[in-house]
């Protein structure tokens, strides 16, 4: 009878361990959607906000997922004055997009949050059945059950599905990268190009006394002091844009502003020890894949100056080659958005050079931002900034034909110096 009992008990346990809960990041997960980036939300914390592109006409949908008993609010922002939102955990909401437009996504906290907690984004066009499903409009949702109150607190969750046994960055790769930058050997190297070469020569001083003053600043010291406006900062030493530093900030009126916000996607997410050693270095690995993408907006100060922007990045095994920003489209590109301008003159696809001291590429740009509010202040509003009077675009292109290009690309910030 024993015997007999013992059986019955394991073909019972058999029977019910497969009916346990999914959570809501394997639901979303499982939604057939790719993963467009993890997001923290922290108690108080503002809407985490980030950016996506439509690839194509028709309909999309965005979702949202985490550990957190709290439910999530998810909002996607486009062309006309209400957003789309939708809440829950997943929190799912569905859109129509078109192609090539912008679209700004926001997830907050439907309550009150009490712990750090880590989430997923997915979002793409809609196709199979199953993202229909997960949507409620075949299948209405079953309720999830939540865990007990004596439950602990959460910790940041496992990524979701199989993840590649991607090994920490060599760290001959991460030094240079992250290596420390020549700015008068960057500049010797931008002026022999015709363009940024031209607009060197027509600064007071010319190649020479640009050099020469930007070599100047490397020794500079001051004393510590509370930045009251973008202008109080220092760009002549330069400011750096990481992907998970804190940005450059200044106070007015007992708020702090940020002078800049950076976003990037697709992000690949790899697995410990490989993702801990990348946010230690600052570096991000961006999937080409159809196109990666890191926005940086700006609030430079309201004067007339030229400024020299460095940006950290190479290929996934540490290689770098100026033929990667001449292409046609070019696998590497970096584009100025001025919000004041007009339409036909707001958009700038700047030259490229390659830099002298971390891998990557610089550019030189002049630029006479005013100091009345532009279009693109809400686009900052949710990140923390004032205003937003300049915007960069960083651009990986699909690789194809014979360019070496090891994908994923390797980014690693950033840096803005003000050269006049």
């Amino acid at each position: 009878m024993k015997i007999l009992f013992g059986a019955l008990l394991l073909v019972v346990l058999l029977c019910v361990a497969p009916m346990r809960a999914q959570s809501p990041v394997d639901q979303a997960a499982q939604a057939g959607f790719p993963l467009l980036t993890e997001f923290t939300l922290r108690p108080g914390d503002q809407p985490f906000t980030t950016s996506y592109v439509a690839q194509a006409d028709g309909p999309h949908r965005m979702m949202a997922a985490w550990g957190a008993t709290v439910a999530l609010r998810l909002e996607v922002h486009g062309a006309g004055p209400d957003p789309s939102s939708g809440q829950g955990n997943p929190a799912s909401v569905p859109f129509a997009a078109k192609k090539g437009l912008t679209y700004t996504i926001r997830i907050s906290p439907a309550g009150n949050l009490p712990i750090t907690s880590v989430g997923q984004l997915y979002g793409g066009p809609r196709r199979t059945q199953a993202m229909t499903q997960m949507s409620g409009e075949l299948v209405q949702a079953t309720p999830m059950p939540l865990p007990a109150p004596t439950a602990p607190e959460a910790t940041p969750m496992p990524l979701p599905g199989p993840q590649p046994a991607m090994k920490p960055l060599a760290m001959a790769v991460i030094n240079k990268i992250t290596a420390p930058i020549d700015w008068a050997a960057t500049l010797k190297t931008a002026s022999a190009m015709p363009a940024m070469g031209q607009l060197l020569s027509s600064l007071p001083g010319g190649v020479s006394g640009a050099m020469q003053q930007v070599g100047g600043n490397v020794a500079r010291v001051r004393a510590p002091t509370v930045p009251e406006s973008t202008s109080a900062l220092d760009w002549r030493t330069g400011l750096a844009f990481r992907s998970w530093s804190e940005p450059p900030a200044y106070y007015l009126n007992g708020n702090k502003y940020y002078v800049g916000a950076l976003e990037a996607f697709p992000v690949e997410l790899v697995s410990y020890p490989a993702r801990v050693t990348d946010q230690a270095k600052e570096i991000l690995r961006i999937w080409p894949w159809p196109r990666g993408l890191v926005y940086l907006a700006l609030e430079l100060p309201a004067e007339h100056a030229t400024y020299a922007i460095t940006v950290r990045t190479s290929d996934a095994q540490g290689t770098l080659r100026s033929t990667w920003a001449a292409g046609d489209p070019p696998i590497v590109s970096l584009k100025c958005e001025r919000p004041w301008m007009a339409a036909e003159h707001k958009s700038v696809c700047l030259p490229l050079t390659v830099t002298s001291g971390p891998l990557g590429f610089s550019t030189l740009i002049t630029v006479s931002p005013p100091d009345t509010p532009t279009i693109a202040d809400s686009w900052g509003g949710g990140k923390g900034m004032r205003k937003v009077n300049l915007m960069l675009t960083l651009a990986y292109e699909t690789v194809v034909g014979t360019s070496n290009f090891k994908a994923p690309a390797l980014f690693g910030g950033i840096d803005i110096k003000r050269i006049n």
